[in-house]
């Protein structure tokens, strides 16, 4: 009758641990995904990008998008020079300003930041173009 009971004991014992198992499971899970949520990136930084349309000399470029004594500036460097930014605006996703083209065409830039990459619009006199784009990392 005691070797009945033994067996009984640690069947039911088995039972009880594998009942457990997923919620211990299911508990670790869960804290592991409250550390993999990726906190939105300052936008401030180096970003390389390209653009879908746009004549060849302002299709490829690097936007450099700092903060100076509270201020955001933006530069837009070109093969063939460097465009400053105008109504500069920056917020933890988002980069919007104007550049002025050939002296007289303003273009507005409106990049959506989502951890190293960009992707937007320019909009020009002759439309509206598609630009993406990747952040510049320092070497490691």
């Amino acid at each position: 009758m005691k070797r009945y009971q033994s067996i009984i004991r640690r069947t039911i014992l088995f039972f009880v641990i594998i009942a457990l198992v997923p919620i211990v499971s299911a508990n670790q899970n869960s804290s592991a995904e409250l550390l993999i949520v990726e906190k939105s990136e300052n936008p401030i930084g180096v970003w390389l990008y390209t653009a879908e349309g746009l004549e060849p000399e302002y299709s490829t470029g690097v936007f450099f998008v700092r903060e100076e004594n509270g201020k955001n500036f933006v530069e837009v460097q070109l093969e063939h020079g460097t465009l400053l930014g105008q109504d500069v605006e920056v917020s933890d996703d988002m980069i919007k300003f104007n550049i002025n083209i050939k002296g007289l065409e303003r273009v507005s830039i409106v990049l959506l930041v989502k951890g190293n990459i960009i992707t937007g619009e320019t909009s020009t006199i002759n439309g509206v173009y598609k630009i993406s784009g990747t952040r510049k990392l320092a070497p490691r």
